[in-house]
């Protein structure tokens, strides 16, 4: 009975967590961009966020005489335009895509891990405008999001105006983001629409396109070129090899494309 009763006191100062987190010497950290930016932006946003957590862990070395003499922070390994090599038995690697970022991240002292995951984040929310950053800790069973919402609408075929049902939806999902804002101890926030971007849609005449020899394929093609550049070769120099590309110009001479 008295360790019963022991067990009882011991058990009742015990947190309850569903899927507990796993407390380990690595987290890593999502890093989202819009779906059309280019690899260099993605790359500049990663860069800027592992400045951010080296500041974290400055500062948290500073506030803690204990760790003046000892380096809390072991290294960081960004992987840009896709995620990394499995590393963890419970986490996916994302595939390659040019708007995400993965960094992962070493600590000497595993204990130090749930306790700067609140700091990071609220900093990197605050230092790293117009990316959706999480920071990861390493779980058993993965959640990949704690609370989704999800919104919906009567499909309705009669009507011809696609754009404006996302737009009626994209005005549902900003107001349930309002509420959510005001809800205490929401870290991150993202839908999986992202914001708008800009489209280009061509109208191609197929029948005077058959006339002159040019297929769909070739449109596309002189197309992408001519936004985005086309690749002709790579030039060998020493051991690099520098890839040239093509791109338009205007009539003042600058570059349109890449």
């Amino acid at each position: 009975m008295v360790f019963l009763g022991v067990g009882g006191i011991f058990a009742a100062h015990l947190k309850q967590q569903f899927f507990p987190e796993d407390v380990q010497y690595w987290f890593y950290l999502d890093v989202w961009l819009p779906n059309d930016v280019p690899l260099t932006a993605t790359n500049d946003t990663t860069v800027k966020a592992e400045e951010v957590v080296r500041q974290v862990f400055a500062d948290a070395g500073e506030r803690s005489p204990r760790d003046k003499n000892q380096r809390s922070l072991t290294s960081i390994t960004s992987f840009v335009g896709g995620g990394g090599p499995r590393f963890w038995f419970s986490i996916s690697p994302e595939t390659q895509q040019t708007n995400y970022a993965q960094v992962i991240v070493q600590v000497t002292d595993k204990e130090l891990t749930p306790k700067i995951i609140g700091p990071l984040q609220a900093s990197l929310n605050r230092e790293v405008p117009g990316a959706w950053i999480i920071v990861r800790q390493l779980q058993t069973n993965p959640v990949e999001t704690p609370v989704e919402i999800l919104i919906s609408g009567q499909a309705d075929t009669d009507v011809k105006d696609e754009a404006a049902d996302i737009q009626t939806l994209r005005g549902i999902t900003t107001q349930a983001m309002d509420v959510l804002t005001q809800s205490p101890g929401i870290a991150v926030m993202r839908d999986d629409w992202s914001p708008d971007s800009p489209q280009v849609k061509i109208q191609i005449d197929p029948d005077r396109a058959n006339v002159v020899g040019i297929s769909n394929a070739d449109v596309a093609n002189s197309t992408a070129a001519a936004i985005s550049g086309a690749s002709v070769g790579i030039l060998k120099e020493g051991n690099k090899s520098i890839p040239l590309w093509l791109v338009s110009a205007d009539r003042s001479g600058r570059n349109l494309g890449r």
